[in-house]
């Protein structure tokens, strides 16, 4: 009901309110999303490959760069996004914090981006 969003929103009631329901309409019913934590989360998709990913990320970040969104800091509301696929060799941490890494690379390249990690050694 928009009735019951205030006109300006603190960002972080946007990253915590708007955005799950932004990114939830937005993916398979296969795939889970959750908050890690702080203005962190994670969109778990199953039995899909970098190819098919990647340009689901990258509509995601679009969708959020696009939100008609009132902040108190202003109409601009993007997301940074580390993507990676789960390896043969991962255990929860070593696939974690390969997401991370990749977030934080897409933070310090400018922010509203979205970057792949691929497995350790793919490509050699």
């Amino acid at each position: 009901n928009a009735s019951t969003i205030p006109m300006v929103m603190p960002r972080e009631m946007a990253c915590c309110s708007t955005l799950p329901i932004l990114v939830q309409g937005n993916i398979r019913l296969t795939d889970s999303f959750a908050r890690l934590g702080g203005e962190e989360f994670a969109v778990l998709i199953p039995d899909t490959d970098e190819a098919a990913a990647v340009p689901l990320i990258e509509r995601l970040r679009g969708l959020v760069a696009d939100a008609p969104l009132p902040l108190e800091s202003g109409p601009l509301f993007t997301v940074s996004i580390g993507l990676t696929t789960l390896c043969p060799t991962d255990v929860s941490k070593t696939f974690i914090r390969r997401a991370d890494e990749a977030l934080y690379a897409a933070k310090a390249a400018g922010r509203n981006l979205a970057i792949y990690a691929p497995c350790p050694g793919a490509g050699d």
